[in-house]
């Protein structure tokens, strides 16, 4: 098992696809899954989803994925139980789709949702120094936490990516992508866009933002940034970048974790606002970091065994020789 340490990556210089199958697949799907998102109800959604992946598998026959084996290793379960966890969560990702196409509906879209914790908000912005929402990739947490968050009067400011939405191809950004975007814009005072190829523009009015006292959101991932915290987590490793800690200690801003799931009935969903992570601002910020992120992994690793089929983060999750520890 290897031990928690700072990881180092040169930025990404690649260009990006002009277009993929996945995008053609999409453009072709969204009148079909308009019409389910404005005539089912929401809480029908799992339901009809469920039907259709058992009709599908029984004429095709089960699709295999690379992540049944992550998953199935991770979490120390059979392939058949692996395998269900991955069409959930395929159907998740669907269901998120729903959602988007949902909010240009008639009436928009009004889901059950619960926060919990907001008195952690409330208590970081008396502080003065603003306050990081660093939002689990749970499948929901794009369309529900931002929901959740403007319904219940927060002004929330989010950093997020050219590839945010549905593709990441040149084609995806410019004509699929927006339809997500616009529909999240509703609910945000902002959206902060970071370009990998040069980040500090971004980071510059993050920090105006936090310098403010205001809310900035921020994704848990590893898909920015060239200094990364590898962690040890379900047998393998992960990493997480480390922008919000930087940003925080650099502000004096409170961190506070967000995770959000759905329940089991698929027709409600809880925001859970975390207390601050523990940043002791006078050590240097890598050794902060590398403790945030293992503090941080304690509290959201026992909410992914629980809801494993809606964390997105398995994709992220590494095996090799070291972990093996051959």
């Amino acid at each position: 098992m290897t031990e928690a340490r700072l990881v180092f990556r040169r930025r990404r210089t690649r260009g990006r696809p002009r277009v993929e199958r996945a995008d053609v697949k999409l453009l072709f799907s969204l009148p079909a899954l308009m019409i389910l998102s404005w005539c089912c109800p929401d809480t029908k959604w799992p339901r009809v989803l469920g039907a259709w992946s058992a009709a599908k598998s029984f004429v095709v026959g089960p699709r295999k994925s690379s992540l049944e084996k992550v998953i199935a290793r991770a979490l120390e379960i059979d392939a058949a139980a692996s395998r269900a966890i991955v069409q959930a969560n395929t159907e998740n990702k669907v269901v998120l789709r729903l959602q988007v196409l949902r909010i240009f509906g008639p009436g928009g879209y009004h889901p059950s949702i619960h926060l919990e914790g907001r008195s952690f908000i409330d208590d970081a912005l008396r502080g003065g120094n603003g306050v990081i929402l660093w939002i689990t990739h749970f499948v929901f947490n794009g369309v529900i936490a931002k929901i959740g968050l403007h319904e219940a009067g927060y002004a929330v400011s989010h950093i997020s990516r050219p590839e945010h939405g549905f593709s990441k191809t040149r084609f995806g950004i410019r004509f699929l992508n927006p339809i997500r975007c616009q529909a999240e814009a509703r609910y945000v005072k902002q959206r902060i866009v970071l370009n990998s190829a040069n980040p500090v523009p971004a980071m510059r009015h993050a920090k105006k933002v936090l310098d403010e006292n205001g809310i900035l959101s921020i994704t848990v991932g590893a898909w920015e940034g060239h200094r990364l915290v590898r962690i040890p987590a379900f047998g393998g490793h992960w990493e997480v970048a480390i922008g919000a800690l930087n940003l925080a200690k650099r502000t004096g801003a409170k961190v506070c974790p967000v995770h959000v799931v759905c329940d089991e009935q698929g027709d409600s969903y809880r925001i859970i606002i975390r207390p601050p992570l523990a940043l002791d601002q006078e050590r240097d910020l890598d050794d902060m970091a590398i403790d945030a992120v293992q503090e941080y992994w304690r509290d959201v690793e026992p909410l992914i065994r629980r809801h494993p089929d809606q964390w997105r983060g398995w994709t992220s999750l590494y095996f090799d020789e070291a972990t093996d520890g051959t």
